[in-house]
């Protein structure tokens, strides 16, 4: 009995310490979050798109969103029906050939960002995307009078028959092996210009190709499967200036006019050819010379180029952004940055990539495929974000967003696009920013 009640004792004893413990945390860091809140408040932190992190801040932030593909857009902007064309051939009174590849795909993207205020004008930070990709290829084929005699009845004979032509089998699904991590990117922010309604701002920005490159046997651009890379694979760097501007008057001064214009640009990087093997046609050498010049067009041989390395020169990147952002409550209760909600919209446009180091044949084949073509995207996104946690001592916003792929020429189109987002902000340096909250206060005197 008496050592029962010795343990029980130990840990009640243990409990109390830890209880003390944990008050004393919270009450150290109560007193910290708070001090900063107020820092914040005194020198009217505000803005969207300027809004770089305070010395001594650490901000951490994770983005979840989740897409589908949706039909691609040709360079007239005009939907191709699907994820991937739907090829067809009508020969007249001689047949036709139809295969719609029927594609079909999910995607999680996940992204982690890390900040840090060196001074008041200048954070760091770094970015780190992840993704988790679902594809699927269910092909529908069909043909009729000389296009079923070349190649088949069933999907199996069409197959058969491309093969025959060097070209290879495509695979039907593509998984990545759980979540796998994008192209990295870091740099820095500096605010040069901050007042009570506008603030501008640059940043730098550098670009690891950490992502993976995808199979070229089974890359989507090609139509031989369903992989679609994970990254860009290349350097390189990039370089935005942004702004915030608001109403400086009463309440008006909580709707943010925002807007940036980014510039990027990918170094030269190699690709591996697909294996393509030498084309037989002599099933088709009967039919004459027109029939002939029709197939080898679309299956020209490009077999001495099978796994060839070849160097792609990116085409630049240009990203303009312009949004509206209201404080809510700030306006209707003067409670400012609590709930915000906003409207965005994006313009992205690609400018065609240079290949080199693959013979004509092949070098047209890759030439004309998605990836290296120029491209333009049109997006909208509404959002909202609240920081009512704050008033806990808990240093989290939370957001949302839906974005629509409203228009866009030679792109893919994404579709049932929402996510969702949290921000923690820590203060790291609690010095630095006791120092500036005491000259802020000796200022206002």
């Amino acid at each position: 009995m008496k050592y029962r009640q010795f343990c029980t004792m130990l840990l009640m004893a243990g409990l109390f310490i830890s209880h003390s413990a944990l008050a004393g945390v919270w009450e150290w860091w109560t007193k910290r979050f708070q001090g900063e809140l107020q820092y914040l408040e005194q020198i009217d932190y505000w803005g969207n798109s300027t809004t770089q992190l305070p010395q001594g801040l650490l901000g951490i932030k994770y983005n979840c969103s989740f897409v589908e593909g949706g039909p691609q857009w040709d360079m007239k902007g005009h939907s191709m029906g699907g994820v991937l064309p739907v090829i067809k051939g009508d020969f007249g009174p001689q047949g036709g050939i139809l295969l719609d590849p029927r594609a079909s795909g999910r995607a999680v993207f996940h992204e982690v960002q890390i900040s840090y205020g060196i001074t008041d004008p200048i954070d760091v930070y770094i970015k780190i995307p992840f993704l988790h990709l679902d594809v699927n290829l269910d092909p529908l084929y069909e043909s009729r009078g000389l296009a079923k005699m070349i190649f088949g009845e069933t999907l199996e004979d069409f197959y058969e028959t491309i093969e025959e032509f060097g070209r290879p089998r495509p695979a039907r699904h593509y998984e990545t092996n759980g979540v796998e991590i994008g192209d990295i990117n870091f740099g820095f922010s500096w605010q040069y210009l901050r007042n009570t309604f506008f603030g501008g701002s640059l940043t730098f920005k550098v670009f690891a190709p950490t992502g993976r490159l995808a199979d070229p046997d089974r890359q989507i651009y090609l139509l031989l499967g369903p992989e679609l890379d994970a990254g860009k694979g290349a350097w390189g760097m990039g370089v935005s200036a942004s702004f915030d501007w608001r109403i400086p008057y009463k309440r008006l001064k909580h709707i943010i006019f925002s807007g940036a214009l980014e510039f990027q640009q990918r170094f030269p990087y190699k690709r591996t050819f697909p294996h393509f093997t030498k084309p037989d046609y002599s099933k088709i050498a009967n039919l004459g010379p027109e029939a002939l010049m029709g197939i080898q067009s679309f299956f020209p041989d490009v077999s001495e180029d099978a796994g060839r390395s070849y160097t792609i020169y990116p085409g630049s990147i240009f990203i303009t952004m312009a949004s509206i952002h209201l404080d809510v409550l700030g306006l209707i209760a003067n409670i400012p940055g609590a709930l915000t909600g906003g409207l965005e919209y994006d313009y992205i446009a690609v400018m065609p990539s240079i290949v080199k180091g693959l013979h004509a044949p092949a070098d047209q084949m890759v030439s004309s495929t998605l990836f290296s073509g120029g491209a333009t995207e049109h997006h909208l996104i509404l959002g909202a974000e609240s920081s009512a946690l704050f008033a806990l001592s808990i240093p989290l916003r939370l957001k949302f967003k839906y974005e629509w792929m409203v228009a866009g020429t030679n792109a893919l189109r994404l579709i049932n696009n929402w996510g969702f987002g949290v921000e923690l902000y820590l203060p790291i340096d609690i010095s630095a920013i006791e120092k500036k909250q005491r000259n802020v206060s000796s200022a206002e005197k």
